[in-house]
């Protein structure tokens, strides 16, 4: 947690650093870059506690999202954009802990990309309509029984497909508010292992996840 802190911490001081060294008077508006931060809502199969579900029971929580993203504006109407994320969900897990057992967490980063359509919607107020793809690095939970670890971690790629809109509000020359709305769903496929061996399977979990994001952000 304390490497993402700096990590943020040194984004934002770069962004105001740019905003502080770019010459008076220039009005080139382009590119634009925000980082936020907020709530990730499991739904679906992901956020499920049925141990029946045939869609499987990912025991999500909800979770934290971080999320850089950046765009570059094509014309009033259309840009382009990219973004990076990071969310990390605990489990629902208490009937684990019943019978003395327990699992870590499920965690993701992604880099995503696509069009977005740009609307001017009042006096210093944008709000981009986006659909974005790219991959996903998704982490499935390790579990373990009695502090003894009976199912390792295990690591997936997978095509990760986000919907979603953004707010942007102009409060100084060149900088903004920002607030976002995603909806990203993906499908990884992970080896279900056992520690001593006596289990390795293939398992697919459906990962539906809204993110709510606010941050600030800032244009050049």
């Amino acid at each position: 947690m304390k490497q993402v802190i700096l990590i943020i911490t040194m984004v934002i001081t770069g962004m105001l650093t740019a905003v502080a060294q770019k010459p008076a008077g220039q009005q080139q508006h382009k590119f634009f870059m925000a980082l936020s931060a907020g709530p990730a809502i499991p739904v679906g199969a992901f956020a499920s506690t049925d141990m029946n579900n045939t869609d499987g029971a990912g025991l999500a929580k909800t979770g934290i999202n971080l999320n850089l993203a950046m765009g570059y504006n094509i014309n009033e109407g259309y840009a382009l954009m990219m973004q990076v994320l990071y969310s990390k969900h605990s489990l629902n897990d208490a009937v684990f802990h019943e019978v003395g057992a327990s699992s870590d967490h499920w965690q993701y980063y992604g880099v995503l990309a696509g069009p977005a359509m740009t609307v001017n919607a009042g006096k210093n107020v944008m709000v981009d309509f986006k659909t974005l793809g790219g991959i996903t690095r998704v982490n499935s939970p390790a579990f373990t029984y009695n502090n003894t670890l009976l199912v390792k971690e295990d690591w997936s790629t997978a095509f990760t497909l986000q919907l979603g809109a953004d707010l942007r509000y102009s409060f100084a020359k060149d900088l903004f508010l920002f607030v976002n709305a995603d909806y990203s769903f993906m499908r990884p496929k992970f080896t279900v292992e056992s520690t001593e061996g006596s289990t390795n399977e293939p398992a697919e979990q459906k990962i539906d996840v809204i993110a709510l994001n606010a941050g600030i952000g800032v244009r050049f």
